[in-house]
């Protein structure tokens, strides 16, 4: 969740402390960290990729699901470097091929087709979705897997739910709910086809979408 686009002012996101996030995440009237390891949990298991990306790690929510006997190569991007320094210091012993790369997803590089698995989970929210995800198809292996992530439009209730922490509702301005069709659309050029597709809704009434892409072409 934490990879905005350029911004002309200061990124919000450099200025959440980690403890803002994960309180406001897990929160009983949000609960989205621990959906988001469940989803995380879930496509690791099915997919068994040797090499997996995750633009917008934040803390690592979820990293406790990567078998390092199966995920060889980690790579968590971020552009909030205290994000990163709690990451590695959680899973620096138990993910020997952990790799943390402080920058946009926009613009941080990756060698072509070197990655299994990307997993963008409420990223594309804050980004430019078309660049980001003809660079994501770059960096993939024939076969590979983008899986995404997407908040879906909810009535009645505000995109950055109100937790009593202020430094959450900063994201507001740069935040841009993502259609899965259009998602879609852009996916199809770049040679992804549908895998799977589902959609949940949360106890707090907000809905996500959950798609995998494999990469055919």
């Amino acid at each position: 969740m934490t990879n905005p686009s350029r911004q002309t002012t200061p990124n919000p996101w450099l200025s959440i402390p980690p403890e803002d996030y994960e309180t406001h995440m897990s929160s009983p009237g949000v609960r989205q960290q621990q959906f988001l390891s469940r989803v995380f949990h879930t496509v690791l298991a099915s997919l068994r990729p040797a090499c997996v990306a995750v633009p917008g790690c934040a803390t690592g929510n979820g990293f406790e699901h990567i078998d390092a006997s199966i995920s060889s190569s980690v790579i968590g991007i971020d552009v909030n470097p205290v994000f990163l320094g709690v990451l590695y210091r959680r899973f620096k012993h138990r993910l020997p091929g952990l790799q943390l790369l402080c920058g946009d997803v926009s613009s941080v590089v990756l060698p072509a087709h070197s990655v299994n698995l990307v997993h963008c989970a409420l990223i594309l929210e804050y980004t430019d979705p078309g660049p980001v995800l003809a660079r994501i198809a770059r960096w993939l292996t024939p076969g590979g897997t983008c899986s995404l992530v997407l908040q879906l439009h909810s009535p009645h209730i505000a995109t950055i739910s109100s937790t009593g922490i202020s430094s959450l509702q900063r994201l507001e301005p740069i935040f841009h709910l993502v259609e899965p069709s259009d998602v879609l659309k852009m996916m199809r050029p770049l040679g992804f086809s549908v895998a799977a597709e589902t959609v949940r809704t949360l106890s707090s009434g907000k809905s996500f979408y959950q798609g995998e892409y494999r990469l055919v072409s």
